[in-house]
């Protein structure tokens, strides 16, 4: 019986096949990336739970987490205000520290731009000396500063 039928019919199921199995890819897409979000929260709060033991161990005492301070740049004169989120502030020896939890490969290393921007902005908006980068995987703590620079005059123009 099947090889009796024409070629258009052959053609009809092969489309169908593809139609179908496209708006299945399509599908199993979606639920993926709807999960992602809770994944990462997940991990992220593991992340967190793990750098906060890692900063007892060594002597902090946590003060406060996911503390929101607003920040503010100038553009063209305007103040232009911008919030960040650091996941720690820390007390150590009379000291308050801001301390960021990172967990994924790569992102506890200064060489991250992500991370050395983050960082940045955690000691210029907290006003502190420094910022303690804590990689919860591996039960690390880096001091992190950012000395003035020095040498190169700003862009003029």
């Amino acid at each position: 019986m099947l090889e009796r039928l024409p070629t258009w019919a052959w053609a009809v199921a092969a489309v169908t096949l593809v139609v179908v199995g496209a708006r299945a890819a399509l599908w199993a897409a979606r639920v993926v990336r709807a999960r992602a979000p809770a994944r990462s929260r997940r991990v992220g709060a593991a992340g967190a739970a793990r750098a906060a033991a890692v900063l007892e161990r060594a002597g902090c005492r946590i003060v406060a987490c996911e503390v929101v301070r607003e920040g503010v740049v100038e553009v063209d004169g305007r103040p232009e205000p911008f919030v960040v989120r650091a996941d720690f502030v820390v007390e150590r020896r009379g000291r308050l520290w801001v301390a960021e939890a990172k967990g994924g490969p790569g992102s506890t290393s200064v060489h991250d731009r992500a991370t050395r921007r983050q960082l940045l902005e955690y000691a210029h908006v907290f006003g502190v000396e420094g910022v303690l980068l804590v990689d919860g995987r591996r039960g690390t703590i880096h001091l992190v500063r950012f000395p003035r620079a020095t040498g190169a005059p700003p862009p003029t123009g």
